[in-house]
């Protein structure tokens, strides 16, 4: 696995969550 790819995972984790601890509907 590279480095990329694992600092891909976690910024893609990172909007996950953000986006469903924020959901456009509530704003």
């Amino acid at each position: 696995i590279s480095v990329s790819s694992v600092l891909f995972y976690e910024y893609d984790q990172q909007v996950f969550a953000l986006y469903h601890a924020n959901p456009i509907s509530q704003k």
